[in-house]
């Protein structure tokens, strides 16, 4: 039979009964000051130890991120004049924004064109890694302006390009 209670306790007071376990950020409270089926008071219990997650980490500053994020797409011509280190740079602040995304699915309703799709709208390029696309400003007969990929028809994603002689 497990019990389940709830005690409030100031954390100072549950340091001592606390263990770190080989994943950061996550702790075993452990107790045996209390008898566990008929054993003497301070004995180890066989009993599944609860894992209890740590204080959630202050938000991390998700404007802050994006406005570096867009720093380092404009600095680097949306992908068509970045550097190795660019790149990663802008990858490393992609990984750090991606777990922050308050829409768990994005890509859900693109397949079959769901009304309450998250990415129906228009969309402007701002970065690129594809190859495909970063080749394309070596026109020189024309300069590029604006790339758009137009979602509003799904599942019809429209490429739009506009290119201007140079």
């Amino acid at each position: 039979m497990r019990i389940m209670l709830s005690v409030t306790v100031a954390a100072s007071a549950l340091a001592p009964l606390t263990k770190r376990l080989g994943t950061p950020g996550r702790f075993v409270v452990v107790s045996s000051a209390y008898d566990v089926e008929g054993g003497e008071a301070g004995a180890v219990s066989s009993a599944p130890y609860d894992i209890e997650e740590p204080a959630a980490e202050p938000p991390k500053d998700v404007a802050a991120l994006k406005s570096k994020l867009f720093a380092a797409c404009a600095a680097a011509d949306r992908g068509f004049a970045a550097s190795p280190a660019d790149r990663a740079e802008i990858e490393a602040l992609l990984d750090e924004l991606s777990p922050l995304s308050p829409i768990e699915e994005p890509t859900r309703g693109i397949a079959d064109g769901a009304a309450d799709a998250p990415l129906r709208k228009c969309w402007r390029l701002v970065y690129t890694s594809a190859s495909d696309v970063s080749t394309l400003a070596a026109n020189p007969l024309a300069s590029l302006g604006g790339i758009y990929q137009d979602a509003r028809e799904l599942p019809v994603v429209v490429n739009v390009i506009d290119s201007f002689p140079r």
